[in-house]
This record gives structure tokens, sequence and C-alpha cells, in this order.
């Protein structure tokens, strides 16, 4: 459920499984002792999580863009997680490119 319907409740669900996704899986690799794979899906998981932040930075700015909270809401739904993650890819592959070529 989100205060402004169905956009909004698809973007928190689409986080809360993609913050699922990457913390499970840097709890398995890590078990595996593949530290690599463990610690780029650890930024991938503190992007996500870092989501709370960003969506309170947003939040205001939207409000006063729109003029509306029932406006920014849903659009903030999905604005406060995937340039998080884009970052983070962008961190994952710059970080890792040695890495991943190898």
């Amino acid at each position: 459920f989100a205060t402004t319907g169905w956009m909004a409740a698809a973007g928190f669900m689409s986080l809360a499984l993609i913050w699922l996704f990457t913390t499970l899986n840097a709890y398995l690799t890590v078990r595996k002792k593949d530290y690599l794979e463990h610690e780029k899906m650890m930024v991938y998981s503190y992007a996500a999580c870092f989501a709370a932040v960003t969506l309170r930075l947003w939040m205001p700015l939207l409000i006063g863009a729109t003029g509306s909270f029932d406006i920014a809401y849903p659009i903030v739904a999905w604005l406060c997680w995937v340039p998080n993650l884009m970052f983070a890819h962008f961190v994952v592959v710059k970080k890792w490119r040695p890495y991943l070529l190898a």
C-alpha cells in the first residue's frame, strides 16, 4: 500500500525486492568466500538502502516543482532509488573493470 496509489506502490515494491536480492546475494557470496562479488553486491545494497535518504532530499524539491504531494510522491517512489542504482553500477564497473576483463 502506498498513499498515492499503484505507481508509488510499484516503485517501493521494486525497491524492496532489489534491496532484498542484493543483500541476500551479498550474504551468499561472502559465505562462498567470493569477496569480489560480495563487495559489488554490497555497493548495490547500500545504494538501495540509501533510497531513504534520497527520498527525503527529492521530496521537497518535487513538491516545490509540481506544487502537489499527490503528483510528487509517485515520482519520488522511483526517483529515490533508480539513480542510486545507476550510480552504483557506474562505481562497480569503474572500480572492478580490470577484474571483469580478466
